[in-house]
């Protein structure tokens, strides 16, 4: 076949030569690929593109809308979503080269038009045209080598062990998080116990626990408390002494930005009270506070004043981070309550 000249792509075919299989093709070809498929339309949500464990008869291009990938987290569990694509992402041209079922479910969220490319068409457009070809497998050899990387840098990380003298524990995260990896993180003290720990899934902090800390408020805590001694990760499946009441949304580069004001906050505020020692008067009857996002803490704090507590005493008893409690406690003390 003589070699067709590429043109400028009108409205019809852009959506395709968005997507990755199909960006290196000249315009004629696109409108080759576009004529043996069909748009459909899903005009309301709840749109079923494919279930888990379909045949794999058929490859997809958004082009309008957006597309909502989900995935079981774990055996028995419902799907969830892992992923959302729009104009010009493709779904399913691995499965379709491959044969295997599909391992997610495809729907639609809210609205969309999908390109649908039936398995036989798609094969018969391999042998029409060979720059289609030719594409589909830079395509999927680069991605094949893009997971070997990731699998071998995950494979380093499979166990990871160190002292935290020498190595700094936000960029132990950050390379565990880079590396995509499932599994525990455990910090130990000097005395060799467990002081807290950590899992990772698919390189994201999804828990953690420090004592009676859970969550978010364990790995503000870490970053605050001094130095620990040692670290390990290890590969794995989620400990069953983690529970979903904890789980961490945030992502783990935006947790750790919170960590590191949190550092600064608490080397401030530490200089208002010196004395972790120091009892506090109350300077009123009843606690009357307007902010609702701290009012569980509050009550703890005031609590813990009602009963005379030193601040290191409350630091050990209230389920939130050292820096939360000093910002109260000074807000307390400019409002007068305290003295």
């Amino acid at each position: 076949m003589a070699p067709i000249k590429d043109q400028q792509p009108d409205d019809s075919i852009r959506f395709l030569k968005l997507a990755e299989i199909f960006e290196a093709l000249a315009a004629p070809h696109l409108r080759i690929i576009l004529e043996r498929g069909t748009v459909e339309s899903y005009p309301t949500p709840g749109g079923i593109l494919f279930q888990l464990g379909d045949p794999a008869d058929a490859l997809y291009v958004v082009k309008s809308g957006v597309i909502e990938i989900c995935r079981a987290r774990g055996e028995g569990e419902a799907p969830s979503a892992v992923a959302y694509l729009g104009e010009g992402d493709s779904i399913g041209e691995m499965a379709i080269t491959t044969g295997s079922p599909r391992g997610s479910l495809a729907r639609v969220p809210q609205m969309a038009e999908v390109y649908k490319l039936s398995k036989p068409a798609f094969e018969a457009l391999m042998q029409e045209i060979p720059e289609f070809a030719t594409c589909l497998l830079s395509v999927m050899s680069g991605r094949l080598e893009d997971r070997l990387r990731k699998q071998r840098v995950a494979a380093r990380y499979q166990q990871l062990s160190g002292d935290l003298q020498y190595f700094d524990l936000a960029t132990v995260i950050q390379a565990l998080a880079g590396s995509g990896r499932s599994g525990t993180l455990t910090i130990r003290n000097f005395s060799g116990n467990v002081f807290a720990a950590m899992y990772f899934d698919l390189g994201r902090i999804r828990y953690a626990n420090l004592g009676t800390l859970k969550g978010r408020q364990a790995v503000y805590q870490l970053f605050l408390s001094p130095l620990q001694a040692s670290f390990i990760f290890r590969g794995g499946p989620l400990p069953a002494d983690f529970t979903d009441e904890e789980e961490i949304m945030v992502s783990t580069t935006g947790l750790l930005m919170e960590c590191v004001h949190l550092q600064d906050e608490l080397h401030d505020l530490k200089t208002e009270f010196p004395d972790d020692q120091r009892h506090f008067k109350l300077n009123m009857k009843t606690l009357t506070w307007q902010d609702p996002d701290t009012m569980a803490l509050v009550r703890q704090v005031y609590e813990c004043l009602q009963q005379e507590v030193t601040i290191a005493r409350m630091v050990q008893r209230i389920p939130f981070n050292e820096a939360s409690i000093y910002m109260v406690l000074l807000e307390m003390q400019q409002k007068g309550m305290i003295a």
